[in-house]
């Protein structure tokens, strides 16, 4: 058997495919350019869906007072530099039905990469 990886692997990674008997090939078939943007200096709700949202507002200066992500990864990223999440979610769709349901007048800005999917957006818009 062998497994084809799009993304580099961690060392563990390798190792326990390695040990199971199992040969694999890996390269990085996505590459991520983060775009130049003006970034608000006060946003009290950010959306992220991503570890790479919020790469992309690091080094920026900004006033984020609460986050609301997906998944577990991109919650101890932005926890990791001192941002308030409010609501970690398993799936944007989720997450989507949570503030629709508990901050229908919130404003918020969503920081995201150019190739989503438009649950979250579409959801928020009804």
């Amino acid at each position: 058997m062998q497994v084809l990886s799009t993304k580099k692997l961690a060392p563990n990674q390798r190792e326990l495919l390695l040990n199971s008997g199992i040969s694999f090939v890996e390269y990085d078939a996505i590459e991520i350019h983060y775009l130049e943007y003006d970034m608000p200096s006060a946003v009290k709700n950010a959306i992220f869906t991503s570890q790479h949202g919020v790469q992309s507002i690091l080094g920026k200066k900004h006033d984020i007072t609460t986050c609301f992500c997906v998944g577990e990864k991109t919650k101890a990223l932005l926890e990791e530099n001192g941002l308030h999440v409010v609501k970690s979610a398993k799936n944007s769709t989720e997450l989507a039905h949570f503030i629709a349901k508990n901050y229908k007048n919130g404003v918020f800005h969503y920081f995201c990469g150019k190739q989503r999917r438009d649950e979250l957006p579409d959801i928020l818009l009804e």
